[in-house]
């Protein structure tokens, strides 16, 4: 998911943190792992099911 502005990503941090009554902070470490896993493998496979299971 990529965001054209600071602003709405930190929207849709708080829409996903309130929805499963978690903090933003975690909600944010998860989003910038996975982003930061993906770009350092390059592959496409989607980590984000990894991340639900540590959440």
């Amino acid at each position: 998911m990529i965001f054209k502005n600071a602003m709405s990503f930190k929207g849709k941090i708080k829409q996903v943190a309130k929805d499963k009554g978690i903090t933003t902070q975690q909600i944010q470490q998860s989003y910038l792992i996975e982003v930061f896993l993906r770009n350092w493998l390059n592959q496409t496979t989607e980590i984000t099911s990894l991340l639900k299971v540590a959440i």
